[in-house]
């Protein structure tokens, strides 16, 4: 199997704009990616606090929350024959939404400047890839 950079580029932009280019998250679906009882884990301000505490203080605690993943400006690149022989730059696109209306509803959105990189093995025609990276791609001086 062969793709070209600017194949994969193509495809990338192609899939962009479409709905699987979207990764959407609410507590049923959490629940059911993981193959737990449905409830298990909880989708709220708190319950993700300890590692994104900011939704916490804009939405308030134990509100239920969605978010929607997506990305733009996907761009590939390879480097064969080397531990990381793919390299990935988007834009992720983050969108929190308090879809209840909890203290005045709304939603936080934000883009992030990411980098991906990996190793990517064909297999009896089933691609396998280990992620060896998964940066976000920000100046130092902003964190």
């Amino acid at each position: 199997m062969a793709v070209s950079e600017a194949a994969a580029n193509c495809a990338a932009k192609q899939l962009e704009g479409s709905p699987l280019g979207n990764f959407f998250m609410n507590e049923e679906n959490l629940n059911e990616f993981l193959y737990l009882t449905p409830g298990t884990l909880k989708m709220t301000t708190s319950s993700i606090a300890s590692n994104i505490k900011i939704f916490e203080e804009i939405f308030g605690p134990n509100v239920p929350i969605e978010i929607d993943l997506s990305y733009r400006d996907m761009k590939f690149s390879f480097a064969p024959d080397t531990d990381i022989d793919l390299h990935v730059e988007y834009i992720l696109q983050m969108r929190v939404i308090d879809r209840w209306g909890n203290n005045g509803g709304g939603q936080f959105y934000d883009e992030i400047p990411m980098q991906l990189g990996g190793k990517v093995e064909l297999h009896d025609n089933i691609i396998h890839g280990e992620i060896k990276y998964l940066n976000m791609n920000i100046h130092e001086k902003y964190g």
